[in-house]
């Protein structure tokens, strides 16, 4: 069975577009900066599977950051064995791209069913669920390149015992790549229908995106205040968890300066829930590495961010 997805593009012209609308897709795009500036569209990376009659569009940059884990033979396998970039591109992609079409796929045929709905949902309504598959975020950046996971809580002592630091590698899974390209071939699928009939989402990207005068002169009103706990998302500063806060205190080394305090266990986690803000018992389990899984999707926000600002931690 062919598994083609639509190049987004065909017959698209993207100068008739509402600026709302193009300004917000354009922002799924990645500049180059070099001695001149190259500005690479959204979804315009191909990837072909001919045995299996698969292909599909990412972004220009996705997979950079996997890439760059993979060449420095820090990526596991689901077996828990150093990644090969071969092995990624054959399996794991392939399994993306399974997930894309299936999700590309499934969520035309989804907006066409209307069997399963108490009442039968209009247009605006339809249009609503359509943005809600291509806008997923406003108060912080969400991640486009493929998942990676540290290596889950748990994991048997044997596996831990192969490699000097555990905490230094990151871990890939078929199943969430799958999950992944599922995610992202809705979102293709969103844009797609939005892009070709703009004028039915102007307004509804208006309604949840736009700023009007008002809005803006408050805004600034707010910034002239000094507050204890500003919001930072004003700043386009995206609200971390509790544990992406932890990776940049780590990374910077600060968890390592608490670990070797002439003082007890108890003492070392009050430091920290001093520093961070947060309860002693949170703080506990960081130090001792019990705290719930650490998500894909919460890694690649942390990551994608640092890149968007140019700072490498490490």
């Amino acid at each position: 069975m062919e598994q083609i997805v639509t190049n987004l593009y065909d017959n698209l012209n993207l100068s008739t577009l509402p600026k709302i609308i193009k300004d917000e897709f354009y922002k799924l795009g990645h500049w180059i900066y070099s001695t001149e500036d190259i500005f690479f569209k959204p979804f315009l990376r191909t990837y072909h599977f001919d045995n299996e009659k698969l292909k599909f569009y990412l972004n220009e940059n996705s997979g950079y950051r996997t890439q760059e884990f993979i060449k420095k033979e820090k990526v596991l396998n689901e077996n828990y064995e150093i990644l090969t970039s071969k092995e990624f591109q054959t399996d794991y992609i392939l399994e993306f791209g399974r997930g894309f079409f299936k999700g590309y796929t499934n969520f035309s045929d989804e907006l066409k069913n209307k069997g399963n709905n108490i009442f039968e949902p209009d247009n605006k309504q339809i249009a609503h669920k359509i943005f809600s598959k291509a806008i997923k975020k406003k108060d912080f950046i969400i991640a486009r390149d493929f998942p990676l996971s540290f290596i889950p809580f748990g994991t048997d002592e044997q596996i831990k015992k192969r490699f000097d630091n555990i905490y230094d590698y990151r871990y890939i899974s078929k199943k969430s790549y799958n999950r992944s390209g599922f995610q992202t071939g809705e979102e293709y699928k969103a844009w797609e229908i939005i892009l070709h009939n703009p004028t039915l989402f102007e307004d509804i990207f208006i309604e949840q995106l736009g700023k009007t005068e008002k809005d803006i002169l408050t805004s600034e009103k707010k910034e002239e205040v000094i507050i204890e706990t500003p919001d930072l998302t004003l700043k386009d500063i995206p609200k971390f968890n509790l544990q992406q806060r932890y990776e940049i205190f780590t990374q910077l080394g600060y968890d390592k300066a608490i670990h070797t305090l002439d003082t007890s266990k108890s003492s070392k986690n009050k430091i920290l829930a001093l520093l961070m803000g947060i309860s002693v018992d949170n703080a506990k389990h960081l130090i001792n590495g019990t705290y719930k899984e650490f998500k894909p999707e919460h890694i690649g926000e942390f990551e994608e961010y640092l890149e968007r600002i140019k700072v490498k931690l490490q």
